[in-house]
C-alpha cells in the first residue's frame, strides 16, 4: 500500500479508497422533514378534497413554484388560460389545484395573488368540473408517503 496522499491529486475521494483500501459509507445526517396525514391534517367533514386548503389566498409566483417540486399547468383553454396544477401521484390519480383564475400564457403575474378554490384527486391530469365526477378517487386510496407530500407541499405554500 502507498502513501495516502500521493495519488489523491488524480483521483480525489476515489483514490483514498483505492489506495487505503478503505470503503467507509460517507452518512449525511437526514433532512428533518415535517409528516402528514389525513386524520390529523385534514377535518373529516371531506377528506378528499383538502377543504382546509380551499379559500386561502396565495402569492400567483408561490403557487407556480409548486412546478419545481413537479406540478405541471394544464393544456391552456379558451384565450391561453391554464386553469389548474396538477400532479401525478399514483396510477391515473392527479392530485389537482385549481387556483381562482388561473394562468394566462405569457402573462402569468397578471393576477398577483390567486385563491385556492379546488384541491381534489382527479382521474385526469386537468381542471375539473365536480357536477361531472361527483364520486371521484379519495386521498385515502393513496398511499401515506405520497399523501404526507401532498399535505406538506399544501401546507408550505399557505403558510409563506
Amino acid at each position: 500500500m502507498g502513501v495516502v496522499g500521493e495519488h489523491l491529486p488524480l483521483l480525489g475521494w476515489a483514490g483514498i479508497v483505492l489506495v487505503t483500501g478503505c470503503l467507509t459509507v460517507l452518512t449525511v445526517p437526514p433532512r428533518r422533514k415535517a409528516t402528514y396525514d389525513l386524520t390529523t391534517a385534514v377535518p373529516a367533514a371531506d377528506p378528499d378534497r383538502l377543504e382546509r386548503f380551499q379559500g386561502i389566498t396565495v402569492p400567483t409566483a408561490v403557487l407556480l413554484g409548486l412546478e419545481r417540486r413537479g406540478r405541471v399547468r394544464d393544456e391552456p383553454v379558451f384565450a391561453g388560460i391554464q386553469l389548474c396544477l396538477s400532479e401525478r401521484v399514483a396510477t391515473d390519480r392527479w392530485a389537482v389545484i385549481g387556483p381562482s383564475e388561473g394562468f394566462v400564457i405569457g402573462a402569468v403575474d397578471i393576477s398577483s395573488e390567486q385563491t385556492l378554490e379546488r384541491i381534489e384527486l382527479c382521474g385526469h391530469p386537468r381542471a375539473s368540473d365536480p357536477a361531472q365526477e361527483p364520486s371521484g378517487p379519495a386521498f385515502a386510496e393513496l398511499d401515506p408517503v405520497t399523501v404526507s407530500e401532498v399535505l406538506a407541499d399544501l401546507t408550505e405554500l399557505v403558510t409563506r
